[in-house]
This record gives C-alpha cells, sequence and structure tokens, in this order.
C-alpha cells in the first residue's frame, strides 16, 4: 500500500512539474538604425574616428556586436575592447564591462593545463593497475586457477582497457573544445590592436547580460582612449509560451 501511495506521488508531481522558459531578448536601437540583412546598424563620427556597431543577437547570455573603428586621426591610438562597456539604470547607474578577449584566451589555456595534468594522472594510474594486474599474474605462474579467478583477471584487464580508452576520449573532447575556443577567441573577437591612421579593424564583441527585463534602455560605451563614442538600444523581452513536461 506505501508503495502505491508513493507512485501515485511521484506520478502527480511528474504530470505538474514544468519548467518556465527563459524570456528571449532582443535590442532595439530606435529609429536611427541602418539594417543589413536583419542586423541593426549605428554608426558615429568625428574628424579622429568612425564607428560602426552592429547588433547580431543574445548569444549564451551575451549581447553580441560586430564593431568596426576606422581611425582618421594623426596619431596611432590603442584599442582595448575591455574597456568598452554599457550602462542602465537601477536604483543607480550599472556599469557592464565588455568581455575581454585576452581573459578568455587565458582561462582557455589554464583550463587545458589542468584538464591535460588530469589525463596525465589517469594515466598514469591506469599503467598502475595494469602493472599490478601484470604483477598478479606472474605471481600465479605455475598455479592453476579456477575459473573464477581467470574470469576476475579478465574483468580487470578489460577494467584497464576501459579506463585507458574513457581517458583518452575525456582528453580528445577537451582538445577539440580548447581548439574551438581558441580559434573563436583568436580570429572573430576585437582583440586588443594598436590601429595607425589612416587603418581600421573590425571584430565581435560581447557584452554580458545581467537583466532580462523588457523595455530597459540600455546605453553602450566604445571607449578610444580619452573619447567615449554612445550607442542607445532598448532592451525588449519577448515571453515564450509556457510548455509542460
Amino acid at each position: 500500500m506505501r508503495q502505491i501511495f508513493l507512485l501515485i506521488t511521484i506520478g502527480f508531481y511528474l504530470q505538474n512539474c514544468y519548467y518556465p522558459p527563459r524570456p528571449v531578448i532582443r535590442l532595439e536601437a530606435g529609429q536611427e538604425v541602418i539594417w543589413n540583412a536583419g542586423r541593426q546598424i549605428l554608426h558615429a563620427a568625428d574628424s579622429s574616428f568612425s564607428i560602426a556597431l552592429m547588433y547580431e543577437k543574445v548569444d549564451s547570455d551575451q549581447y553580441r556586436f560586430q564593431v568596426e573603428i576606422a581611425n582618421h586621426d594623426r596619431q596611432t591610438v590603442l584599442i582595448s575592447p575591455e574597456n568598452f562597456y554599457y550602462t542602465y539604470k537601477s536604483s543607480e547607474t550599472v556599469r557592464v564591462p565588455a568581455t575581454d578577449p585576452e581573459s578568455e584566451i587565458l582561462e582557455l589555456e589554464k583550463k587545458y593545463s589542468r584538464d591535460y595534468a588530469s589525463y596525465q594522472t589517469n594515466s598514469g594510474n591506469n599503467s598502475l593497475l595494469a602493472l599490478f594486474n601484470v604483477v598478479a599474474l606472474v605471481a600465479t605462474i605455475g598455479e592453476e586457477q579456477t575459473e573464477e579467478e581467470e574470469l576476475q583477471t579478465e574483468i580487470n584487464n578489460l577494467k584497464v582497457e576501459n579506463a585507458d580508452l574513457e581517458n583518452e576520449l575525456e582528453l580528445n573532447q577537451n582538445q577539440t573544445q580548447y581548439m574551438n575556443g581558441l580559434t573563436f577567441w583568436e580570429q572573430k573577437a576585437l582583440r586588443r590592436t594598436t590601429l595607425p591612421p589612416g587603418t581600421s579593424v573590425s571584430g565581435l564583441v560581447f557584452f554580458p547580460v545581467k537583466l532580462r527585463s523588457s523595455h530597459l534602455p540600455l546605453q553602450f560605451h566604445i571607449c578610444i582612449e580619452k573619447k567615449i563614442y554612445t550607442f542607445n538600444f532598448e532592451q525588449i523581452s519577448h515571453q515564450s509560451t509556457s510548455a509542460r513536461y
């Protein structure tokens, strides 16, 4: 009777359990925007620089922009994406810095270093277990083993082989993630760049999403040396239909 009650209770909760979908958020740039293949572009320019800021989408809880900067000044300048930021009003003005590609690359390298050390440790442990199995087998030379002992020896060897395969598979997965992440941040992101006069640079810039509320005014600030160029957006939150599971 108790088991039946537990089954009914579990079934009730499963039927009434659902995961509310997160709202889908978009940025709207207003009337001054120029559209290109569904993407919104804002421009700012003066005698020193011209900037094109193209909003692409929200990607992994980050606002994703394609940014192009041209240097019209007579001086060489340093473009540092980690100095870009956006602001919004809460109880006070909140400032959120852009994601720093150099820090992301460093974290990827540190993680892979840890992953490879773990692989080497596991590989050494597996080799040690294999050695123990060999020693145990040598110690029984000349002695007749029972079927159970022979079976246990085979099981021990299979465990070591399986552990080796899992260790290699995990390393391959970590290597793939590392190389994909490294390629992305090194080749697609806007990185720290010394920009001579008459040249331009472009790449992806990311800003962490802090709030998912709707009708939230956001100001994105592109900082070049001592100049700040501001771009206004409004965050719109689109609710999804709740789905039950």
